[in-house]
């Protein structure tokens, strides 16, 4: 079973926040952002069992001599 995880992090004395995704305590790649909602809907894509990561498509190969 794995645990998912959305997190906020803020520095002491700062503005910064930033928002993000983890699985099993590990740090999902491209699940952080500084904007709250857009993270949040990467956590519901994970947290679904879906994946962020980028779906590559040949469209069309040719092979020349």
């Amino acid at each position: 079973m794995k645990k998912v995880e959305f997190v906020q992090e803020q520095r002491a004395n700062d503005a910064w926040i930033f928002y993000y995704t983890t699985v099993d305590s590990y740090f999902v790649s491209e699940s952080g952002s500084s904007d709250k909602e857009t993270a949040y809907q990467k956590f519901i894509i994970i947290s679904n069992g879906g994946s962020l990561s980028p779906i590559k498509t040949i469209l069309e190969t040719k092979t020349i001599d």
